[in-house]
């Protein structure tokens, strides 16, 4: 029996502590696994948010990619656009510009041809003046026979009739 107090010991003081420490125990028990099962249940919600989160990360991702992607093709399209007019303008102002050459030089000729008219019929008046005027020495003896033709009492008539026989 010597051997019998020897093994009761231990299990006695568990089960002094059992009755002492017993409901703090088992309170702390039931608060541990209540604290594991809500961290559980926490990270449950965690690995959802984060699921969630990837996914919509993925969506947003494909998202801004076909935004990238329609808004380099908008930009290629408006560079073809504005690239196909400037060509168009440039050919537009490539004709003005040619029209407005072919029109100066045609306006450049009309002006050589009207000033080589206008040359021409001034010499035409030149020459014509030059042979239709009378020269000084015969105006001078026309105005003398004028004078003459006053002072002997003659008629104008006449003076022209002298002049006709004499040119």
């Amino acid at each position: 029996m010597g051997d019998h107090p020897q093994t009761e010991q231990p299990e006695s003081v568990d089960r002094i502590r059992d009755i002492i420490f017993g409901p703090k125990m088992r309170d702390y028990d039931q608060r541990f696994e209540a604290i594991v099962r809500d961290l559980d249940r926490l990270q449950q919600e965690l690995d959802g948010l984060t699921d969630k989160q990837a996914s919509q990360n993925t969506a947003q991702t494909k998202s801004v990619q076909a935004l990238r992607q329609e808004l380099r093709q908008a930009d290629s399209e408006i560079r073809s656009e504005l690239k196909q007019e400037l060509v168009r303008i440039e050919a537009q102002m490539a004709e003005q510009n040619a029209s407005q050459t072919e029109e100066l030089q045609a306006l450049r000729q009309e002006l050589r041809k009207a000033n080589a008219d206008l040359r021409e019929e001034l010499r035409q008046i030149a020459q014509r003046l030059t042979g239709e005027k009378t020269d000084r020495s015969t105006l001078g003896d026309l105005f003398i026979e004028l004078g003459n033709q006053v002072k002997s009492g003659g008629s104008l008539a006449d003076l022209l009739k002298g002049l006709e026989h004499q040119g």
